[in-house]
C-alpha cells in the first residue's frame, strides 16, 4: 500500500472517531436540553437527539470501523501480540469499539422508543425513565470514547518496557 493511500487510510479513521465522538457529545446535550423545555417541545428534541446518533455518530463509527479495518487488512501484524510492538493494545481498543457500538444502538433504541411512547400518549414519568435511561447510555458512551483516545494515544508508553 503506497504511503498516501496509507495516510488517506489513518485520516478517514481519524475523521470517523471524529464526527463519532462530535455526535456522540452532539446528541448528549440535546437530550440535557430536552429537560429544560415542556413537554410539548421535548417530542421533537428527542427525535433530533435520536436522528444526530442515526446520522452523525453511528455513521462515523462505521466511517471509522470501515477505515480501521483497511489500515489493519494493510499490516494484520498487529493483531500478533508479539510482533505488534505494542502488546495488547490494538484487542483491548477493538473490544472497547465493540462495545461503543453497542451502547449507541442501545441509545438509539432507546430514544427511538421513548419517541414512539410518547406519540402513544405515555405518561411524563414513564418518557422521563427512558429519557434518563438515554442519559446515562450517552454518559457511558463518552467515557468510552475518552479510554479509547487514550488507549490510542498512549499505547506505547502503556504497552511497552521501553
Amino acid at each position: 500500500m503506497s504511503p498516501t493511500t496509507l495516510a488517506g487510510l489513518r485520516l478517514l479513521h481519524f475523521i470517523g472517531f471524529t464526527l463519532a465522538v462530535g455526535g456522540g457529545f452532539a446528541a448528549q446535550r440535546v437530550i440535557g436540553l430536552a429537560r429544560e423545555h415542556s413537554a410539548a417541545q421535548r417530542a421533537g428534541i428527542e427525535i433530533a437527539a435520536k436522528r444526530i446518533i442515526i446520522m452523525v455518530e453511528l455513521i462515523g463509527l462505521m466511517v471509522a470501523l470501515a477505515a480501521g479495518i483497511a489500515l489493519l487488512a494493510q499490516n494484520p501484524n498487529h493483531l500478533i501480540l508479539s510482533a505488534s510492538g505494542a502488546g495488547p493494545w490494538l484487542h483491548i481498543k477493538l473490544v472497547l469499539v465493540a462495545i461503543v457500538l453497542v451502547i449507541a444502538h442501545l441509545r438509539m433504541f432507546r430514544l427511538a422508543r421513548l419517541v414512539r411512547e410518547r406519540d402513544a400518549g405515555a405518561s411524563e414519568a414513564e418518557c422521563e425513565a427512558l429519557l434518563t435511561k438515554a442519559a446515562r447510555l450517552g454518559q457511558l458512551d463518552l467515557a468510552l470514547y475518552a479510554l479509547i483516545f487514550f488507549v490510542a494515544i498512549f499505547r506505547y508508553a502503556l504497552f511497552t518496557n521501553g
